[in-house]
């Protein structure tokens, strides 16, 4: 098997666990959020780093909010905790983009006619950053793989994605911590 072949099969076997880790954590969160909160925060630091890049790889409706919110609470350092959060947040982008850039339209291929695929990229042409800005900075779902699917200039993912996902996480830490620290 060649090289490029090789990477091809890792790649689609990771977006298929990827696609498997998002259906289960949806369905896991609504039961046992309480559980999920607790095995990060036991596994420490690193713990919250790999929750954190799990729950922002996976396509579902839960950020590591919580994990930022329990580790505060539960007296980690506030500066290590939101560190790994960035961390987790950022490599979890960056991959999804990638997933989403090299893999994306060949899966929307097959669950799209090639019309609305194409108006699908117009409107992300047209509203792609203040979307992903907007989904970034905000509780909403946040999907970095739709910038890859729809090619947005990575400099533009780095700048409307990454970068307000890293503010929000510093404000909403900032405010938390002064909060908490009162």
């Amino acid at each position: 098997m060649s090289y490029k072949k090789l990477v091809k099969w890792v790649n689609f076997a990771v977006l298929l666990l990827v696609l498997a880790l998002s259906i289960y954590l949806t369905v896991r969160y609504f039961f046992l959020k309480e559980e999920l909160t607790s095995n990060a925060l036991q596994m420490g630091y690193i713990g919250i780093l790999i929750f954190t890049f799990i729950l922002e790889i996976s396509i579902q409706f839960v950020g590591p909010d919580i994990l930022l919110i329990s580790g505060i609470l539960a007296g980690f350092n506030f500066y290590y905790v939101l560190m790994f959060i960035l961390l987790g947040s950022v490599l979890a982008g960056l991959f999804a983009y990638y997933l989403g850039f090299i893999y994306g339209r060949k899966v929307l291929g097959f669950l799209f006619k090639e019309e609305e695929f194409e108006r699908a990229c117009r409107f992300f042409e047209k509203y792609g950053k203040i979307a992903m800005s907007i989904a970034a900075l905000t509780p909403l779902p946040y999907f970095p793989v739709i910038a890859g699917i729809f090619k947005m200039k990575f400099r533009d993912f780095m700048l409307y994605a990454v970068a307000m996902r890293v503010l929000r996480f510093v404000v909403l830490g900032y405010f938390l911590n002064l909060v908490v620290g009162l």
